[in-house]
């Protein structure tokens, strides 16, 4: 599935296989739908390269959720890249 175009590269510090932590989106001033229609990739890990869509961003915490689950828990010190631009249908592949 293309996707259209980086928006954001973060490194995270845990989660589980629908979540990450990453404290640099901690008390930020991002809408949860900041983040619609966004997909977020990992870049550097053991999953290195599985993309899910964003469900949610809780900004008291950074913890991003994931609509799909990855192969597993990312671990820390992760990096990932937060996609934007995806269609309607591009969005329910993931």
């Amino acid at each position: 599935m293309p996707l259209r175009s980086v928006s954001q590269m973060a490194k995270c510090w845990g989660g589980s296989t629908t979540t990450l932590i990453c404290s640099s989106f901690a008390d930020t001033e991002y809408p949860d739908r900041q983040f619609k229609n966004h997909a977020l990739r990992l870049t550097g890990g053991t999953y290195s390269g599985q993309e899910r869509p964003i469900s949610s961003l809780d900004e008291s915490t950074g913890t991003f959720t994931v609509s799909r689950a990855y192969g597993g828990a990312p671990g820390t010190s992760v990096t990932f890249e937060i996609w934007g631009g995806l269609s309607g249908d591009e969005w329910r592949q993931h």
